[in-house]
């Protein structure tokens, strides 16, 4: 029983080591992090004069970080990917 209890543990702390991680931040490049929720990535645009946001965004919104041509986005998913 106790050698279950070990396998489930461990587990555990290897799911949650797998969350993935992201810049988050808006207006202006930095160091905050956060952790997404499931089906998010990491994403960052840098907007029309130079305001910059970084974020985990729903996988399904990415597309839109591309629609604007006065801004420059891009989605990620690998731990802290999303800079520009």
């Amino acid at each position: 029983m106790k050698c279950l209890y070990l396998v489930l543990s461990l587990a555990l702390l290897v799911t949650a080591g797998d969350a993935l991680k992201c810049y988050r931040c808006f207006f202006r490049s930095c160091t905050n992090e956060q952790t997404c929720d499931e089906g998010e990535m990491c994403g960052a645009k840098k907007l029309f004069g130079g305001f910059l946001v970084q974020r985990c965004v729903r996988e399904s919104m990415c597309p839109l970080l591309f629609r604007n041509r006065f801004a420059n986005g891009k989605c990620c998913n690998t731990d802290l990917c999303n800079t520009i």
